[in-house]
């Protein structure tokens, strides 16, 4: 198994990779199945749909009563894929989870009003159909974003369950993208740039204001959002807004946070699994502080 950390000395390999993510940003693929349920090799499924939109629960014959409600990265604009299902499949696998994933709506098609109307209405579905388990929620990169914003609504909303565990990989969390920090992490990250995520979130928004928590939680209040694993890369554009949520979690009343930055990391690397030994070892985290955080 490689060493992600050495991926970031191969130039070309990582240009190849950076291209890659612009092109599918620029013109989105739609429609790849990777998260149908007859991918799910293995493994029992139940798939609705809400609205139109995709979900299935992912388990296996023996589950803990943890149950992962999953909202994928893509910038708003991607749809999840294989990597996203096999971080599905090892939670369940490992660590006897159940997993919801969400199939929710994307940009450009849609804006983030039609997004949360579906994530919200999704979890309530969720909660209802698996009454008596405990929920927490993963996200990676903008799912990271959706993740703390909905965390938050909920919380505001005083709807309930509340999930008790939340992960936010990469989370993409402030789409102002106004750190000043950020031109300077963005020097270090060989995958994302800031046109790239500019476009996107201009998409994504539509005529709302970039400011408002529903779009970028950083800018929302962190008290009461019970645990929360925060990981970051040292490589990645992203990472001084996630050190700059650290800080306000960590100063947060009624929040506890588990704060982890991968050294040499690049945006959302537990998508490199499996051929990547720092994010089969990120899953294991991850599905450690849903069974034992």
């Amino acid at each position: 198994m490689k060493l992600l950390a050495d991926l970031i000395l191969n130039g070309a390999e990582t240009m190849k990779m950076s291209e890659n993510i612009k092109k599918n940003f620029d013109n989105p693929e739609r429609n790849n199945g990777e998260l149908r349920a007859d991918k799910f090799k293995g493994f029992i499924t139940d798939e609705w749909n809400v609205d139109g939109f995709n979900v299935i629960t992912v388990s296996g014959k023996k589950t803990n009563g943890g149950h992962v409600i999953f909202l994928h990265g893509g910038g708003y604009v991607a749809e999840a894929t294989a990597s996203h299902r096999r971080i599905i499949e090892e939670l369940v696998k490992m660590y006897g989870l159940k997993v919801t994933f969400i199939d929710y709506p994307l940009a450009p098609e849609h804006t983030y009003e039609k997004t949360h109307e579906i994530v919200m209405k999704a979890y309530r579905e969720i909660t209802i159909k698996n009454y008596g388990d405990e929920f927490y929620l993963f996200g990676d990169s903008a799912g990271g974003g959706l993740a703390l914003a909905v965390l938050q609504i909920l919380r505001d909303e005083k709807i309930i369950p509340f999930p008790k565990k939340t992960v936010l990989m990469s989370p993409w969390v402030d789409l102002t993208m106004s750190n000043p920090k950020i031109g300077e992490a963005a020097e270090r990250d060989p995958l994302l740039t800031m046109d790239c995520l500019y476009h996107a979130a201009e998409r994504y928004i539509g005529n709302g204001d970039a400011k408002n928590a529903v779009l970028s939680p950083i800018f929302g209040r962190m008290d009461n959002l019970g645990k929360i694993f925060l990981l970051t890369g040292t490589h990645e554009i992203l990472n001084p807004d996630c050190r700059k949520l650290k800080t306000k979690l960590m100063a947060a009343y009624g929040t506890e946070l588990e704060f982890y930055e991968g050294e040499k990391m690049v945006h959302d690397w537990i998508l490199a699994t499996p051929f990547y030994l720092e994010a089969f070892k990120a899953i294991e985290m991850v599905g450690e502080f849903y069974v034992n955080g």
